[in-house]
């Protein structure tokens, strides 16, 4: 489940052949209308905001959306290569198929396929994106030739931008070291946790259309938000408590406001980069926004800082909380920041200055290769934001520093991070977690800690002590446990799964019944 090679292995089990593999595909395909963010990708392309697309589907639904737009759609795949050199005129659409099309070519789709991936399609991939912002949704990152292709052109500077939209908070390990390679080559590379492709286009759409492309997009609009808002109603009816889940969740309240102001360094290729060497080890934590520079800090320092790059005034401008769900986004990036070097202070305990402390005792040494590493306790703090309140993540792990201050090799760091955390079970988490609330909190119920400390700054974050809990029925509960409900933020109901009944070797006799528990 969830391996890389899933879908490739199952495709070639169940359609070794590869024409019937293509006629599977076909069949299930024939038939497919293009959605609303098809229909708001053509718009955007009318209005040359998308110039061309890469796709590893083996449909055309692209080209069918085209047709309703005027836009002539030019279709690549193995078999058409040569339609690679030839530059696009307005009202034309590129759309080049990765996985090849059953229409033209055939199909890639079995492990041996994709490593084979055509040379031509992926020379001119790395040589597009290269010059060209790419915005990758759909894609889970499991063609390691695409993503071979992407690592070569995401390793070199350029000014073009990576947006990775995916589902979930956190990039699978793959997109991760692919969006690391990229900043490390001082590109801009972003994770954006979306809600899948219709939703995408009509966000996009809604920000990028104008006029009658616009007007001519609304329909397609209503469309995505009638789709975003079908939500069957239910009620999770507790009637008893069976058991308790504790979570690593503490309630926190955060600045209402920052620092904003116009700065050429925000429009610059590697702003990032250029924004976090300023701000090091200042108590200045700032990161581009939409041309511009948002910060925490106090106005002289921000002043001093930025001095020289600062166009008009350095205004406060209220946080928008909703931009705390983006992973990678500016205003999450500042606001952890902040917090972790404020509890980092309050601690005097070292950090990274962005999500990371630990304790400035060691609580093992380890030599490998003859080179000594030190191993340290440590938290990995993430800002969670559901649809009312904010909490603060609080992860036990630990931090490998080399004794000679340099860097640590990734394979030594994931070999000794894998030894220490993998002894790390729930007992053992929650031992940890409870030491380093005690060390925060001591006996407080809640602590205020201000940005940057004592500075006046009115920057403040108030932490609660006491972490979130759920409280959990299960079927075949009996006795009930007391319901301290100010405790409790969730609840759940644990089901018995259905009995598997399994058969002996010879499918005669039946086997033991089998039931196992499913939350």
């Amino acid at each position: 489940m969830d391996a890389r090679e899933e879908y490739t292995y199952y495709a070639n089990e169940a359609f070794p052949i590869p024409s019937t593999r293509k006629s599977f595909f076909q069949n299930i395909s024939k038939d497919a209308k293009p959605s609303a963010g098809y229909h708001l990708l053509c718009l955007l392309a009318r209005e040359r905001i998308i110039r061309q697309i890469w796709t590893t589907n083996f449909d055309h639904l692209p080209a069918k959306a085209a047709a309703s737009y005027n836009i002539t759609p030019i279709e690549i795949g193995l078999d058409s290569t040569h339609r690679t050199e030839r530059i696009a005129a307005e009202g034309e659409l590129v759309l080049n198929a990765l996985h090849g099309d059953y229409r033209y070519d055939l199909l890639k789709n079995t492990e041996a396929e994709l490593q084979a991936q055509d040379e031509v399609l992926r020379r001119k991939l790395t040589e597009d994106i290269s010059g060209s912002h790419l915005i990758v949704v759909g894609f889970s990152g499991n063609d390691q030739s695409i993503m071979d292709a992407l690592m070569e052109a995401y390793s070199q500077s350029a000014a073009s931008r990576l947006y990775w939209c995916g589902y979930g908070a956190q990039p699978n390990a793959a997109v991760a070291a692919l969006l690391e390679a990229a900043r490390k080559a001082n590109r801009e590379a972003y994770y954006i946790a979306t809600n899948g492709f219709d939703d995408l286009m009509m966000r996009l759409g809604k920000f990028c259309l104008s006029g009658e492309n616009y007007t001519e997009a609304e329909p397609h609009f209503k469309r995505v938000d009638s789709l975003n808002n079908e939500f069957t109603p239910f009620q999770l009816k507790i009637n008893r408590i069976d058991a308790v889940i504790k979570s690593n969740l503490l309630p926190l309240t955060i600045p209402l406001e920052l620092f904003q102001f116009q700065c050429e360094i925000a429009r610059q290729k590697g702003a990032w980069s250029k924004i976090r060497e300023l701000t090091s080890e200042r108590n200045v934590v700032a990161a581009p926004l939409k041309g511009k520079v948002m910060a925490l800090g106090t106005l002289d320092d921000i002043s001093s800082i930025f001095s020289g790059n600062i166009q008009g005034v350095i205004t406060r401008v209220p946080i928008d909380q909703e931009e705390l769900k983006i992973e990678e986004g500016a205003i999450k990036h500042i606001i952890t920041a902040a917090l972790t070097i404020a509890i980092c202070n309050k601690l005097n305990f070292s950090s990274d200055g962005r999500n990371k402390i630990w304790d400035n005792k060691p609580i093992q040494t380890k030599s490998l290769g003859g080179i000594e590493y030190k191993i340290y306790q440590a938290i990995f703090l993430n800002i969670v934001k559901d649809d009312e309140s904010l909490f603060l993540l609080v992860k036990p792990t630990i931090s490998i520093i080399r004794s000679d201050g340099e860097l640590i090799e990734k394979e030594v760091r994931k070999s000794i991070s894998k030894e220490v955390l993998d002894r790390m079970y729930n007992g053992q988490f929650n031992t940890a977690f409870e030491q380093w609330r005690t060390l925060i909190f001591a006996e407080c119920n809640a602590i205020t800690l201000e940005f940057p400390n004592n500075s006046g700054s009115r920057f403040n974050f108030t932490l609660q002590a006491t972490p979130l809990f759920a409280k959990v029925q299960k079927s075949s509960g009996q006795e009930s446990l007391p319901d301290n409900q100010k405790y409790y933020k969730f609840s759940a109901k644990q089901f018995d799964e259905p009995a598997l009944l399994f058969s002996s070797q010879d499918g005669i006799n039946e086997s033991q019944i089998f039931t196992h528990f499913v939350d």
